[in-house]
């Protein structure tokens, strides 16, 4: 499951003590951020294609996306209420 709530607490955080509000990374951040949030595979594979059409990503970075994919998908159908 992906903590969403401390997502969004760090990235406030992070966001108010630097210019990292500025970049391209914290766009792709806040997106990837709405689309693990509800759980929207189309709006998570759209925003991850946009930035690697940008930004070459390592083998890592590749394997972590694949991984919270895969368990935003195996979660997409949880009734969390």
């Amino acid at each position: 499951m992906v903590d969403i709530v401390a997502f969004r607490k760090n990235m406030t955080e992070y966001c108010n003590c630097n210019d990292f509000y500025k970049t391209t990374e914290c766009n792709f951040l806040e997106e990837l951020g709405d689309a693990c949030e509800n759980y929207n595979l189309d709006k998570f594979n759209k925003v991850v294609l946009e930035y690697k059409s940008i930004k070459t990503l390592k083998l890592w970075q590749n394997k972590c996306f694949i991984n919270l994919y895969q368990n935003m998908a195996d979660n997409e159908n949880d009734d969390l209420t």
